[in-house]
């Protein structure tokens, strides 16, 4: 994902991350408050739940912490930390879901949509549809379409096939359809329409 935003670190950025690994209040507050928005909108995404989404922030946050030293000072730190916060939201996942689909479909549809009907859909309004979705598929289509994970990364990462991670991004994105063409009617006033998914989100 080309994000500039990740590029761009606080002046101050390497001072609170050396208190921090020498264990300073004043550096952990610093890193805890400023990261904590990116931190909780990564963990919005994945998680259908307030309760398991502040299980996986207060995680995630121990895992950094407990991790700073093997940051390279080098590259951008948000890259660093969203890798951290999707892996921790990776267990999390595997913790609380005790059976992952597995089956594998034939025909893998790329669907798409107009942008001109969602026109009228924030982002946040599509984000709660997509928290909807089961755990098994809103993993894998967080991954794929947002992180940017291969399939095959995504079933190392998940301890599923490969197909099985195309299949259940190939359902989800047709559960997603049928769910934004239900909510674009309702918001709008108007016959369901004909939708399909985008690509990307």
């Amino acid at each position: 994902m080309a994000n500039e935003e990740l590029h761009i670190n606080p002046p101050d950025l390497d001072e609170w991350i050396q208190l921090s690994i020498a264990q300073h209040p004043l550096g952990q507050r610093r890193l805890y408050e400023h990261f904590f928005p990116y931190v909780k909108s990564i963990c919005l995404r994945y998680t259908s739940r307030l309760e398991d989404c502040e299980e996986v922030m207060d995680d995630s946050f121990i895992k950094m912490f407990k991790n700073l030293d093997k940051y390279d000072f080098s590259r951008p730190f948000k890259f660093w930390l969203r890798t951290v916060v999707v892996n921790t939201a990776i267990d999390f996942y595997r913790q609380s879901t005790r059976k992952i689909q597995s089956q594998t479909i034939d025909d893998y549809y790329d669907l798409s949509i107009e942008d001109h009907t969602i026109s009228n859909m924030s982002v946040n309004e599509i984000m709660a549809v997509i928290q909807k979705l089961s755990p098994s598929y809103r993993s894998v289509f967080m991954m794929f379409v947002v992180d940017g994970y291969s399939h095959k990364e995504i079933g190392e990462l998940l301890n599923i096939t490969e197909g099985t991670s195309k299949s259940n991004l190939a359902k989800a994105r047709m559960k997603l359809q049928d769910m934004l063409q239900k909510e674009y009617s309702k918001n709008s006033g108007i016959p369901e329409l004909k939708l399909s998914l985008p690509s990307e989100i």
